[in-house]
């Protein structure tokens, strides 16, 4: 797994993974603070490419598992809101 890809870590951080030189297959994990987004298909076939993005898989689902089970992540995204005045002056 992507070293720099740390699960409910930040809102930024993506990681793709395709075994499909062409990328028409990929799979796409998106990083939030309340979760972890994952979309898209990936083919994994019985070769050494199709090992590795299983692996890769494999260690994303381990360390997504470990922080829940720590319990050190924030439930809902630290947000704030400023109340501005409205601009039309309505």
């Amino acid at each position: 797994m992507s070293t720099s890809f740390k699960p409910f870590a930040d809102e930024s951080a993506t990681l793709e993974l395709s075994t499909d030189t062409k990328q028409d297959a990929t799979l796409t994990i998106e990083n939030r603070l309340d979760a972890v987004e994952i979309y898209g298909s990936i083919r994994i076939a019985p070769d050494a490419a199709g090992r590795a993005a299983a692996v890769e898989l494999r260690d994303l689902m381990l360390a997504i598992i470990e922080r829940i089970d720590a319990g050190d992540h924030p439930t809902t995204p630290a947000t704030t809101v400023d109340t501005v005045a409205n601009p039309l002056g309505n």
